[in-house]
């Protein structure tokens, strides 16, 4: 175990983090000499025993497998606060902690970590077996790999997480470029704003070469939780912009659905294909945004009917806020919140103002619900969809496992 732990610490400091020099795939060349030596201590001990020896020697097996996966994680790009659960909070938060900034070389490097991890689970799976037809009774019922497993699933998440977190961190710029812009003052509706620009070049530049490094359900993972994030965040920022005029507000309505076309692009422009959920999923979620600027659009005397039609009751408490975007008079205001109280609409008196401009928290909508299982690649799930089924990559990954016949 000490040697092979050496092995590792050498195999990886050595690393240089670029694709196998062979150019038989898209991983670390450490990840095939960990499985290399795994395989000559595996051939050398079940020449000599098959019982309790071995057995302990593939519990040696697993912490090494461990300990590579340990090293792979503590290479990712970190964020400012080293917190890696942010990635569906953002939203909420006006701090820049989350950020995480690296480069196209580092965006490379963190691609290669996923495809290597993913090789690993496989070839976990494959060695736990072949060990288990090595032993002998009853230790061949014992044969468990499947921490091993968890641990580099584990990887690819966190990963991927790194992925969301550093294409986030791109387009924020964008959004920040959202809430600079007077839109009380605007009085011209044009072609779509510049901020949406800003987040179209980020997508055209990132999402073609991480398509053409990810595994098709590695890319689907990806783009689910970015759209998960992105999403409410700019649903967010509608209301950082303080005060809309009806010229605003429909500049506004054009620039969120350029933003839904952009979204719906993705998976062509990273030459994959994704399920019709995919696109339902964004649909549905960017008209919450797009309706909630059509009820800020209407008129005072129609503003609650148009809410009613449009918005989930569950945004009653965020009416306070959409009527101060749309610049009404206190009067104004408090007859409509009046009047959603009377019907029950909503039953807080605070919602009410008596005077004063009234600052809230926006209630956002709830995107995670239904797709919390894409929180973690668990072992089902990754063996549901496929031994390393990248249409890039799935021949030479197989040609690499091959070589690892236990």
């Amino acid at each position: 175990e000490k040697s092979l732990m050496e092995t590792v610490n050498n195999l990886v400091n050595e690393e240089l983090w670029e694709a196998d020099s062979a150019g038989e795939s898209n991983v670390l060349s450490s990840s095939v000499q960990v499985f290399l030596h795994i395989k000559k201590s595996l051939k050398r001990c079940s020449l000599l025993t098959k019982g309790q020896t071995l057995f302990d020697l593939s519990s040696s097996f697993k912490k090494v497998l461990q300990a590579y996966s340990a090293r792979l994680i503590s290479r990712l790009p970190r964020n400012t606060s080293s917190n890696r659960s942010i990635t569906m909070t953002m939203a909420n938060t006006t701090s820049s902690d989350w950020h995480v900034k690296f480069d196209d070389k580092e965006e490379n490097v963190v691609c290669l970590i996923i495809n290597t991890a993913e090789y690993c689970y496989e070839t976990v799976d494959s060695l736990g077996q072949s060990i288990a037809k090595i032993l002998d009774k009853p230790f061949c019922n014992q044969m468990d790999m499947s921490q091993a497993e968890d641990d580099f699933s584990g990887v690819i998440t966190t990963a991927l997480s790194t992925l969301v977190l550093g294409l986030e961190t791109r387009v924020d710029q964008a959004l920040g470029e959202m809430i600079k812009i007077n839109w009380a003052t605007l009085d011209l509706v044009g072609d779509q704003s510049e901020y949406v620009n800003s987040f179209s070049s980020v997508l055209a530049d990132s999402i073609p070469r991480l398509g053409s490094l990810l595994a098709p359900n590695n890319f689907r993972f990806m783009c689910d939780k970015f759209t998960a994030s992105f999403i409410p965040r700019f649903y967010s920022t509608i209301y950082k912009c303080k005060s809309l005029s009806d010229s605003g507000t429909q500049q506004l309505l054009l620039d969120a659905q350029a933003i839904r076309t952009l979204l719906l692009d993705i998976p062509s422009l990273g030459n994959h294909s994704l399920p019709p959920s995919y696109s339902r999923t964004v649909t549905q979620e960017m008209s919450r945004a797009e309706n909630l600027l059509k009820v800020i659009l209407s008129p005072p005397d129609t503003i609650l009917s148009n809410f009613l039609a449009l918005m989930p009751i569950t945004a009653a408490q965020e009416m306070p806020q959409i009527l101060e975007l749309k610049g009404l008079k206190r009067e104004e205001s408090q007859q409509v919140l009046l009047e959603m109280k009377r019907r029950n609409i909503i039953v807080d008196d605070s919602a009410v103002p008596t005077s004063g401009r009234r600052e809230g928290k926006v209630n956002l909508p709830n995107l995670t619900k239904g797709r919390e299982t894409l929180a973690k690649f668990d072992k089902f799930k990754m063996q549901f969809q496929g031994k390393i089924n990248s249409i890039n990559t799935k021949g030479s990954l197989k040609k690499l496992q091959s070589k690892f016949n236990f």
